[in-house]
């Protein structure tokens, strides 16, 4: 029951054929507030994950289950009955509240005001040295990768070089970020060296692949409790140009058409951006910004469609079986550390090894990182309790509890050791194993250990002084000049 003065406020989607209208409470904010942002402190103590719940547009497409249709009959099914923005609030029929999101963006919002209000306080983090995490959940074909990178597609055209190199209005969460970034860094990184990476894997039936590779096997680092991928291409980043190659290996992550999506996602995708700092006493910092865009959870009688002989259904189905076992103990690891969290101040034992996904995105479960996530949900008929079971997953890790602090500074001469060290161990031991799998994995660790080297040379040479960079070319300048006196 609303009130005259939010009836004045509702509107009412006009009904597609075979669909009851939708009612939305509150869709538009006054245009006199200004929506909420979380910010994050440099401790981050006490802090919980901001979830955000975006509202897929009704009719934007992606067929399957997307498509117009009745509502379901089966009884205890959900459809998506309303939201509003301020407060944030989702309601669904047959039962269903949620009143946790940090904010809720609705379907008439654009890409920019979406990134408006959840990304500029992630971004600050990461440049003060947080490592930050951003993940978008949901049931397939709900807008996680319209969010994250934009419409299918449109990353691809990027890569390419046919959308220029401003900003795209359609351009999602991670391409916007990317951008302003490494503006920011070129007009405020002067006074202070800075090296920017990027790089892309997806998680595919149980192997990492190098998206900027070929697709390339990348493995992962399982030494501590913290996951790290380390053999993926780390691709220097120095103007925004050189962010095109990255919007193209995005684009060729693995999809392909099912019952519930023509353009599903069967893969998780990382792109994950690194900024080493070179600092004014001389320490050198590293942050990490990892955008995951998560393969979307579907039931088995969505999993297959499209064309394709009977392996290829099958393959379908294998595909859907993995993201749903990833997505289920990516669940067991919010609910531990939730559990633990309450129960004794600590986040604990969390079981965070059952799967890549989830030694990947436990920094932030051990309070190592920061994270936000989109949620994203539809409003197609048939897609309604798929939406109510994404908001009660977003409701549980809205409870879990960060403590991301600004990564330490490490020394030059440390990570010169380490690195150095590293590479004499890895040239060692591929010298007296023969090629194989361990072979590929000392390979992979090679290459991280010279990256190391590479990056803090890099930061090094930059660093020189105004007066040392002058006295330099002034000598130059006068052995010139007495070469030049010499030979005439």
């Amino acid at each position: 029951v609303q009130s005259r003065a939010t009836r004045a406020q509702t509107v009412v989607h006009e009904p597609t054929p075979n669909t009851q209208p939708w009612i939305v409470m509150a869709a538009a904010l006054p245009p006199t507030e200004e929506p909420s942002r979380v910010s994050h402190s440099d401790r981050g103590k006490g802090t919980t994950v901001p979830v955000f719940v975006r509202v897929k547009p009704l009719g934007a497409g992606g067929g399957g289950t997307e498509a117009p249709g009745e509502r379901p009959s089966t009884g205890g099914a959900k459809t998506l009955a309303g939201w509003q923005e301020l407060p944030p609030r989702v309601v669904f029929d047959g039962g269903g509240e949620a009143t946790f999101p940090a904010a809720v963006i609705g379907p008439e919002r654009t890409q920019t005001e979406a990134y408006e209000r959840a990304i500029p306080p992630l971004a600050d983090a990461f440049l003060r040295g947080h490592d930050v995490n951003l993940i978008a959940y949901g049931p397939t074909g709900s807008g996680k990768t319209h969010t994250l990178f934009g419409p299918p597609g449109l990353l691809g055209a990027a890569g390419a070089g046919h959308l220029g190199l401003e900003e795209h209005d359609d351009y999602g969460m991670f391409p916007r970020t990317a951008m302003r970034l490494v503006r920011r860094l070129q007009a405020e990184g002067a006074g202070q060296p800075w090296v920017l990476t990027a790089s892309a894997v997806e998680l595919h039936m149980g192997d990492n692949l190098d998206l900027l590779d070929g697709k390339s096997t990348v493995y992962l680092d399982k030494r501590d409790k913290v996951g790290k991928l380390y053999g993926a291409t780390e691709h220097r980043v120095e103007r925004p140009e050189d962010l095109l190659p990255v919007f193209a290996a995005a684009n060729s992550r693995t999809t392909c058409a099912t019952g519930a999506h023509d353009a599903s996602s069967r893969s998780h995708c990382f792109v994950v951006l690194t900024l080493w700092r070179l600092l004014p006493e001389g320490g050198v910092r590293m942050s990490r910004f990892q955008f995951a865009d998560l393969a979307g959870s579907e039931r088995q009688s969505d999993s297959t469609g499209g064309e394709g002989s009977a392996a290829d259904q099958m393959r379908k189905v294998f595909e859907g079986l993995v993201t749903n076992f990833t997505l289920l103990m990516l669940t067991q690891v919010v609910e531990v550390a939730t559990r633990n969290q309450k129960e004794t101040g600590r986040t604990g034992h969390v079981p965070v090894r059952r799967c890549d996904l989830t030694m990947l995105l436990s920094n932030a479960v051990y309070g190592r990182a920061l994270m936000a996530c989109v949620v994203t949900v539809s409003q197609a008929p048939r897609n309604g309790t798929k939406g109510w079971l994404a908001t009660q997953w977003g409701e549980k890790l809205s409870a879990l509890r960060l403590g991301s602090r600004v990564r330490p500074a490490e020394s030059v001469a440390s990570i010169l050791a380490r690195a150095r060290s590293g590479v004499r161990e890895c040239e060692a031991a591929l010298r007296k194993i023969n090629p194989g799998k361990f072979a590929r994995i000392r390979q992979a660790l090679l290459r991280r250990h010279r990256h190391e080297l590479e990056v803090v040379e890099l930061l090094t040479a930059a660093d020189g002084s105004a007066s040392r960079g002058a006295g330099k070319r002034a000598g130059a300048e006068m052995a010139g000049g007495a070469a030049a006196d010499g030979s005439s």
